[in-house]
C-alpha cells in the first residue's frame, strides 16, 4: 500500500489525489500507520467516529488510516451513515479485502465516499472479493513466493481414525431424554448436529487422534527441533486434547526410562501385542533428546469464555498465561528468557485463536481437526509455511 501511494504521488497528475487506507483490525491499523510514517509519509490515524466525519468531510487530509468500524452511528440498526465527501480524487486502499466489503459497515463506508476509487489487497482472494473489486492489477502467487524462497511449500496428508463411541446406547438414551419434546424436523436437525458434535468431542475419538498425531510428531517433527499446532473442533475438544497429549507425553517418558507404560488408559493394541507395541514405540524415541521429551508440554489457548462456560475452560483464556505460552512456543526448545520462561511448549492446541496472522517459523506441522473453508482454510494452513 505504501509503495503504491509513493509511486502514484510521483506522477504530477496524481499528486492531488488523497488516500484512505481501510482496515478492520486494530493491530493492522497500527501496523500500517507505523509503516507509513517510518517511510516518510505524514499519515493521520482516525481514532473515532467523530474524527472520521470531520477529517473525511473537510478533505484536508493527504492520507489517513481508518478502521471500518468507525462507519456506524450509535443507533446502528436504523440510522444510515451520512455522505461525507463526493470527490472523485480519493483512492481507498482496502486491506484484507476478502472480508472487509460485505455488510452494513461496508455499505456505510461506500455511502460516505460514494465516488472514491477502491483498490483491494488480499492474500486470500475469494470469488466475493473478485466480484466486488473487479479485475486484478497484479498477482503474486503462492508458487511464485515458494520459488522466491519467501514461503515454504505445504504438504498435505489426510489421516483417518476408526474410533467410535463406546456406549452408544447410553448416548442415545440421554439424547432422547433431553430432546423428547421437539418435533420430528427439529429432532432430525439436532440429531445430525449433536451426533457429530458428540463424536468429535468423545474421549475415545480424541484419544485415538491424539495418539496418531503424537506418534507422527515424535517420529517426524520433534527430532528436528520443530513444534506443532493442533486446531480442535471445539473448546471442549481442545481441553480433551490437552488431557490426551499429557498422557501421550507421560507414556513416552515412561517408555524412554525403560519402565512399563502405564500412562495410557489402555494401550492402542491387543494384549498379546503389547510387548511388540512398546518395542516399536521406544524405537521412535531413539532420535529424541531425553531431556527435551521430559520437559515437553502441550498447552491450550482459547478466546475468552462467557460466564456460562465450564470453570476448567476458563484457565485457558487467561491473557497473561497465554502470553507466556506463546512466548515459550516461539522459542527454540533450549531457549530461556530473562523471566525464566523456557521453550518447553512444543504442542499448542487452539480452536480459533492463532489460526490467522500467527507468524511462527518454528511451527512445522498443523494437525487440523476442524472444518475450515475458503479464506479461513487458506489462512489457517499457512501457519506452517514460514521459512526458519
Amino acid at each position: 500500500m505504501i509503495f503504491l501511494m509513493r509511486e502514484m504521488w510521483r506522477h504530477p497528475e496524481m499528486m492531488g489525489y488523497k488516500f484512505v487506507i481501510l482496515t478492520d483490525r486494530t493491530q493492522l491499523d497500527g501496523q500500517i500507520n507505523e509503516t507509513a510514517n517510518r517511510s516518510g509519509f505524514s499519515v493521520a490515524q482516525i481514532n473515532s467516529i467523530d474524527d472520521a466525519k470531520t477529517i473525511l468531510k473537510n478533505g484536508a487530509f493527504n492520507a489517513v488510516t481508518v478502521m471500518l468500524q468507525k462507519f456506524q452511528e450509535h443507533d446502528f440498526d436504523t440510522v444510515i451513515f451520512p455522505q461525507l465527501n463526493t470527490s472523485e480524487r480519493i483512492i481507498v486502499l482496502t486491506d484484507e479485502a476478502h472480508r472487509s466489503q460485505f455488510g452494513k459497515l461496508a455499505a456505510n463506508f461506500n455511502n460516505a465516499l460514494p465516488n472514491a476509487i477502491n483498490i483491494g489487497f488480499t492474500g486470500t482472494p475469494t470469488a466475493k472479493a473478485e466480484s466486488t473489486f473487479g479485475d486484478y492489477i497484479d498477482k503474486y502467487t503462492m508458487r511464485q513466493s515458494i520459488d522466491d524462497g519467501v514461503i515454504l511449500e505445504i504438504v498435505y496428508e489426510g489421516r483417518t481414525t476408526k474410533s467410535q463411541l463406546k456406549d452408544a446406547s447410553a448416548a442415545n438414551a440421554a439424547f432422547e431424554d433431553v430432546f423428547q419434546d421437539v418435533n420430528f424436523d427439529q429432532y432430525g436437525n439436532i440429531l445430525n448436529y449433536g451426533s457429530r458434535q458428540a463424536y468429535m468431542e468423545a474421549y475415545s475419538t480424541i484419544n485415538a487422534k491424539a495418539h496418531d498425531m503424537f506418534r507422527h510428531y515424535i517420529s517426524e517433527i520433534l527430532p528436528n527441533g520443530f513444534k506443532a499446532q493442533v486446531v480442535a473442533h471445539s473448546l471442549e475438544a481442545a481441553h480433551r486434547y490437552k488431557l490426551a497429549f499429557d498422557k501421550e507425553i507421560a507414556a513416552a517418558v515412561d517408555s524412554l526410562s525403560g519402565s512399563k507404560i502405564h500412562s495410557f488408559q489402555a494401550l492402542p493394541c491387543a494384549a498379546d501385542k503389547e510387548e511388540e507395541y512398546v518395542s516399536e514405540f521406544r524405537k521412535l524415541l531413539m532420535n529424541i533428546d531425553p531431556e527435551r521429551l521430559k520437559n515437553l508440554k502441550a498447552e491450550v489457548i482459547i478466546s475468552s469464555t462467557d460466564n456460562n462456560e465450564k470453570p476448567y475452560l476458563k484457565k485457558y483464556a487467561n491473557p497473561s498465561k497465554q502470553k507466556k505460552i506463546i512466548e515459550s512456543f516461539k522459542m527454540n526448545f533450549d531457549g530461556k528468557a530473562d523471566d525464566g520462561t523456557t521453550g518447553a511448549v512444543g504442542i499448542i492446541i487452539v480452536v480459533n485463536m492463532l489460526t490467522v496472522g500467527f507468524d511462527t517459523p518454528i511451527e512445522q506441522v498443523m494437525y487440523l481437526d476442524k472444518v475450515a473453508v475458503m479464506h479461513n482454510l487458506l489462512q489457517t494452513i499457512t501457519r506452517v509455511n514460514r521459512p526458519d
